[in-house]
């Protein structure tokens, strides 16, 4: 089968020594080194592999006389057509196992070969010569010669002339490959230095927005001029379902968002992976990306969990995604959910301060509203607890001198939270001490007033208060009181009798004409009176418990016999042990009242 190999120079200098050669085999041994000097020469020369393939092909043709050659490279994917010269058209490869086992070592000829392989490639070739470019044990390439005239078979002499000339480019075939290779890494790098550039800049833009919009716009934009894309949209994940952020190139009708939102379709979507448009058959998804010509769909992920979306169409440049364009595209999503999540917590931590500093003035303002001492009337004792949550309620309560011998006391809880219940309570405080100035005893006509000037000054706010007013006379022991929807004060006998001031009507706030009712009530000695909130009624523990009236009756059944301090230390120990470490969402305020002779 082995038609020849390279020449031994020893053999031919051997040869001339023993002078076995005729003049005119000295004159082809002569011509065979200088044509092997020049190529030599030239070998040198040549900078890529097309110009060795090319050098080699035209050399052996001259040699040989053939009509036709053919420079095929051993690559991972099989036989790659490097050069050719001589055929009308681009000559056929086929699969040839470049890791053949033994080794191919020698030049064959078409009538002299018998491997199934060999055979496969004279005849879809056309060649009557097949050379093996090696290296050690590894085959580089092929070189295959034909249309010779007459068919005529090339001497042995001639074959290894032949796979000497090709052997000689083994060096400038690694090299060639060397530079490709490092040409290819090169460019590599370029891109890789270019991406990491573009990254670094568009990390500062990205740090110096706080809007999701214009972030995941910045994205879309950097992508697609990036890439050179022609389409490109990116879809975010929210409580409320798929938003889309950015959008260039695709035109998506109602309709086709209403089926990026529906989970017939996103539940295909890739969860970890980018996902090809050639890597789906069929289905929903595969007609939708068709219909808009969407290539790829990769996932936003962050922290191990998939935040959006980007779908891409094709590229301009018509080249197909590869894994430098992943992890571009992964590390520019990844930075932009980077710089949105900041930015929610930017916007989180402005908010936050937002509502601490108007927590504050609120805190203050409700402050400011409490009196600043308790009565001291000889004939009570008074006591007052007041404990805030963290969110500020509308809780309120005063002690008003209506007249040497009466006290206006007064309880209120307006709805809502923070500074608008900060500003009622503070209208509402001021128009209260405006009318006892007036030393207005009538508790009706006093509520009427405060509840008209509510509604014209805060009807549109929705808000409402709850409200006790009664004005004690501490000579009489009478007291007259309106119950504005408020928490019924409760009245601890010393008999044990429970006695509730409910005589009044609705809330304050509503509606400016509402008819009130006035209640009277004399209190006994040791008669005990607590005016609350249902801050403390409605105060819960960690298993959603309510305090409850029962329990505020039993402490003051217990301690009815104490002083109004010591009931209320007792009480409010009650209520915090059953709140435990549960948070407090309404403010506690109470008053004791007591009257001791």
């Amino acid at each position: 089968m082995q038609a020849g190999s390279s020449l031994d120079y020893r053999n031919i200098i051997e040869s001339f020594k023993a002078k076995q050669l005729t003049d005119r085999e000295i004159e082809q041994r002569l011509s065979d080194l200088m044509l092997l000097f020049d190529f030599s020469s030239s070998l040198n020369r040549s900078g890529s592999l097309q110009e060795t393939a090319n050098l080699l092909l035209l050399t052996l043709m001259g040699y040989t006389a053939a009509r036709r050659s053919v420079f095929l490279l051993c690559t991972k994917e099989g036989l790659e057509l490097v050069a050719w010269k001589g055929f009308r058209s681009t000559p056929t490869t086929l699969k040839f196992p470049c890791d053949l086992h033994p080794p191919f070592r020698d030049a064959y000829q078409a009538d002299s070969s018998s491997a199934m392989e060999l055979k496969e490639l004279f005849e879809v070739l056309g060649v009557q010569i097949i050379v093996p470019l090696h290296q050690d044990d590894k085959l580089l390439g092929l070189i295959g010669l034909g249309g010779k005239s007459g068919n005529k078979r090339e001497s042995n002499h001639e074959v290894q002339m032949v796979a000497s000339l090709v052997q000689m480019c083994t060096n400038s075939v690694k090299n060639a490959e060397i530079h490709k290779m490092l040409e290819s890494l090169n460019r590599q790098l370029i891109l890789r230095v270019y991406q990491l550039n573009t990254l670094f800049e568009l990390s500062k833009d990205f740090n110096a927005v706080w809007d999701s919009q214009t972030i995941f716009r910045m994205l879309g934009n950097s992508l697609t001029g990036q890439l050179l894309l022609s389409r490109c949209a990116v879809f975010t994940r929210s409580d409320n379902g798929l938003v889309l952020q950015f959008c260039r190139g695709f035109r998506f009708a109602e309709e086709d968002l209403e089926k990026i939102r529906s989970k017939s379709l996103n539940k295909n979507f890739p969860h970890k992976t980018p996902l090809l448009i050639s890597e789906l058959s069929s289905g929903a998804l595969h007609e939708f990306m068709t219909a808009h010509k969407a290539h790829l769909i990769f996932p936003m992920i962050m922290n191990d969990e998939v935040r959006g979306w980007i779908f891409l169409g094709d590229r301009r440049t018509r080249k197909g995604y590869i894994q430098e364009d992943y992890d571009f595209i992964a590390t520019l999503s990844s930075l932009s959910l980077v710089s949105d999540e900041n930015a929610r917590m930017q916007q989180q931590m402005i908010e936050k301060q937002r509502m601490e500093k108007e927590l504050s003035i609120a805190r203050e303002i409700q402050f400011s509203l409490l009196p600043q001492s308790i009565p001291n009337i000889p004939t009570y004792g008074i006591a007052t607890a007041f404990q805030p949550a963290y969110q500020v309620g509308g809780d309120y309560f005063d002690f008003i001198p209506v007249s040497d011998t009466e006290l206006a006391i007064a309880i209120g809880d307006v709805s809502g939270k923070s500074t608008p219940a900060a500003m009622i309570m503070a209208s509402l405080q001021a128009s209260l001490r405006a009318l006892a100035s007036m030393q207005i005893s009538d508790p009706v006509l006093t509520i009427q007033r405060i509840n008209k000037l509510l509604v014209r000054s805060h009807g549109k706010s929705n808000k409402y208060v709850t409200f006790f007013y009664g004005i004690l006379n501490h000579q009489t022991h009478e007291l007259v009181y309106v119950n504005a929807g408020h928490c019924y004060p409760l009245i601890v006998k010393k008999n044990g009798k429970i006695d509730r001031l409910e005589t009044g009507g609705m809330v304050m706030g509503f509606f400016d004409d509402v008819p009130y009712k006035q209640g009277r009530y004399s209190l006994e000695p040791d008669d005990l009176m607590i005016l609350y909130t249902d801050g403390v009624s409605e105060l819960v523990d960690s298993e959603g418990e309510e305090y409850g009236i029962d329990r505020i009756v039993q402490v003051l059944k217990q301690n009815h016999n104490e002083s109004v301090s010591q009931i209320r230390d007792e009480l409010v120990k009650n209520l915090t042990v059953h709140r435990g470490d549960e948070n407090q969402f309404d403010d506690v305020t109470l008053i004791l009242l007591k009257r001791i002779e």
